[in-house]
């Protein structure tokens, strides 16, 4: 399985089993870093997520649909993997890692309905995180979880979200699946809480620093429910 660089260059990210080995995740952040070094951080990871993140938002955005781009069943895992190839899910998952405000994009585009994210958007806020419009465009979407009743999940869009989180935490070695695996808790919290102490216990295994999978855990244990559950 081959992946890419900002350039079109192809290289090999996929071992044969499906997963990344370590050389070949360090020649990713190798790669990853030095194109930071070179063209500034906002360059980079703009021609890094471009490519994974426009076809996580295609995933999203037809979730719902048995192809991407076409009317029928409730997604399902294989349809998410139509829409997004294991070569970029393994860059985002590898990225999700290495750079936290990519992870909190992932985050935000799965409390968001759809509709309301597009992809341009989605990389602006990836890319420029510290941006005052993004700022508070990330603060106020992370707020209402806890004070909107209105705000409500959009089931079909999290359960492709879910699918695809497996996929990536699946692609990774041990030790370096928390961060997929805690995305997939916050969103599984943001559904109603089934399950979610379980994906950040899981998270906490991989990497027992993984923040974010203690702030869904802590959660869980005081009972602290999304508005639209608590108040809805």
């Amino acid at each position: 399985m081959t992946g890419f660089n900002q350039d079109g260059a192809r290289f090999e990210v996929m071992g044969a089993d499906g997963t990344l080995t370590a050389s070949q995740e360090k020649s990713i952040l190798e790669k990853y870093r030095a194109d930071r070094r070179e063209s500034g951080v906002a360059e980079a990871d703009k021609a890094w997520l471009q490519s994974p993140l426009s076809a996580w938002s295609q995933a999203l955005e037809q979730a719902g649909e048995s192809e991407c781009g076409g009317p029928g069943k409730q997604a399902e895992a294989p349809t998410s993997d139509r829409c997004m190839s294991l070569a970029q899910m393994a860059v985002l998952a590898v990225l999700i890692g290495e750079t936290l405000p990519i992870r909190d994009g992932l985050i935000v585009s799965l409390i968001y309905g759809k509709g309301n994210l597009d992809c341009p958007r989605l990389l602006d806020l990836c890319v420029h995180p510290h941006e005052a419009d993004n700022v508070t465009l990330l603060c106020d979407i992370l707020d209402s979880a806890f004070k909107d009743g209105d705000s409500h999940p959009d089931l079909p869009r999290c359960r492709a979200g879910l699918a695809l989180l497996d996929r990536m935490a699946g692609i990774m070695r041990r030790g370096h699946k928390a961060q997929s695996h805690a995305v997939a808790a916050y969103t599984l919290w943001w559904m109603g809480g089934d399950g979610a102490a379980a994906k950040a216990e899981e998270a906490l295994a991989d990497d027992a620093q993984c923040s974010l999978a203690a702030i869904v855990l802590n959660l869980t244990v005081h009972s602290i429910l999304p508005a639209w559950k608590e108040f809805g």
